[in-house]
């Protein structure tokens, strides 16, 4: 399974399809527009040019967005410091809309990267909240 940005610069591939996609409506996600998935680096190869590539490290400075300096795609986010298997939320609107048909879609009316405590965890973002999650239709 992969993600792309639109020029192909930035490429995320991972073996399985995610169990669970997240609509985080932080003050910065919901900007981006992003749809998330949640790895961890040894389950995902992100394959990049470092110079094809910006980051921008926010709030608590423990995350890194990634976007293609030629397409301008946010692909990504990466755990700031970079410490064992740290996390790796792949944006799905990079996948192939087909590849994410009928999957758990989950929007948080908390803001799931605002939280120093969350941004450092890996798992998913609901597992404890008791908020309801909807499927994505299938085509």
């Amino acid at each position: 399974l992969t993600a792309t940005c639109h020029c192909g610069a930035i490429e995320i591939e991972v073996a399985e399809k995610p169990n669970s996609i997240t609509q985080c409506n932080c003050s910065i996600c919901r900007r981006y527009g992003a749809l998330w998935a949640y790895y961890t680096i040894s389950s995902a190869t992100v394959n990049l040019d470092p110079s094809a590539v910006r980051t921008y490290r926010w709030n608590d400075k423990v995350i890194d967005f990634v976007w293609c300096n030629t397409c301008g795609c946010l692909t990504h986010y990466e755990d700031s410091d970079k410490v064992g298997d740290y996390r790796v939320a792949i944006n799905t609107r990079m996948m192939n809309p087909s590849d994410i048909e009928g999957k758990e879609f989950d929007f948080l009316m908390e803001p799931a990267c605002e939280s120093k405590v969350y941004s450092k965890r890996w798992g998913h973002p609901l597992a404890d909240s008791g908020q309801q999650g909807v499927r994505i239709p299938e085509h």
